[in-house]
């Protein structure tokens, strides 16, 4: 019954009664958790007595997640606290949670508290609303390396350069003496809500010692804001499928012209695109759904054929307009 267990602290929820429950439920049913998502919509700006509420039901929470020896999954969201403190995840951390889901709060984006501690279970791993903190900077630590990390999200997150470039690095094991070419376990990367600059950010990552060519799913949602007419932003779906030549998957959001379809690999199984209709520049032909809806039609057909595979799923964010 208890295999996936949602809080939610609010604070129209601030009894010694639900405070009662949620012990009860952990300290019954903590093994048989298999996710757990913590959510508090308590702001730090409440009043006095709902902040105590909100830490009390942390402490429970704190306690509870010792006790749930088969958890696989953790997210937390909004001013969840969860790593608000070391102490919360230092003590001891199930080897079956494997996936984490967290949005850092605003007073802290310190990762170490929940990656310090999963540096050898964890394989999944979402970030959600990560942003850089102009007036009062945190700390940012990492574990030397994220051996088992197979599966990273981005989602609406604009942190320093500086910090992703370093949560990038220690995802790469450094290579030893013996092998020069060092290991990258990372093999989906899914990156949502980004601007043109910071999408710039991870091309220059995914080229550094040939990131890219470990990745099979890439996923990626820039910002449509900007000039459509830029015809660089246009290349930049092409730059990324000549950094990752084994991609199973791709799917990208953003500008684009008719050159993509001649640069996919030719192992790709998986198509998300999303074409629009609006005015370029004369340089170059814009992807257009009709446009693509031929290419599917006859192009890929004939192109794939030749190389022995054939696309198995495809799918368009504007296919009405194609109907």
């Amino acid at each position: 019954m208890f295999e996936s267990f949602r809080v939610t602290i609010s604070p129209y929820s601030t009894s010694s009664h639900c405070l009662g429950t949620l012990h009860t439920i952990f300290e019954s049913h903590a093994h048989l958790i298999r996710t757990l998502t913590i959510r508090n919509t308590i702001s730090p700006d409440c009043r006095v007595e709902t902040r105590r509420f909100s830490r009390d039901v942390q402490d429970i929470i704190g306690r509870g997640f010792l006790l749930c020896t088969q958890i696989q999954s953790l997210v937390c969201s909004e001013s969840h606290g969860m790593f608000s403190k070391q102490s919360w995840l230092s003590l001891w951390v199930p080897a079956n949670l494997t996936s984490l889901t967290f949005m850092p709060n605003k007073g802290s984006t310190d990762l170490s508290y929940c990656l310090l501690v999963m540096k050898d279970s964890l394989q999944s791993l979402k970030i959600i609303n990560w942003h850089s903190q102009h007036d009062n900077p945190s700390p940012f630590h990492l574990p030397s390396s994220l051996l088992h990390l197979t599966h990273l999200a981005l989602i609406g997150c604009h942190p320093p350069p500086p910090h992703i470039k370093k949560l990038f690095a220690h995802i790469i094991t450094p290579s030893s003496p013996q092998n020069l070419t060092p290991t990258v376990p990372l093999r989906s990367l899914t990156v949502r809500s980004i601007s043109c600059t910071e999408l710039a950010g991870i091309i220059s990552i995914l080229a550094m010692r040939q990131f890219g060519t470990h990745l099979r799913t890439l996923y990626i949602t820039s910002s449509r804001a900007g000039d459509m007419d830029n015809v660089v932003d246009r290349t930049i779906p092409i730059t990324l499928l000549c950094l990752c030549p084994n991609l199973v998957e791709f799917a990208y959001d953003g500008h684009m012209d008719e050159r993509v379809l001649s640069s996919l690999p030719f192992i790709l199984t998986v198509l998300e695109l999303s074409p629009r209709n609006y005015c370029t520049s004369s340089k170059v032909k814009n992807l257009s759904p009709e446009f693509l809806a031929l290419w599917l039609r006859d192009g890929l057909h004939r192109k794939r054929a030749r190389q022995g595979c054939a696309m198995s799923s495809y799918m368009f964010s504007t296919w009405m307009r194609l109907t």
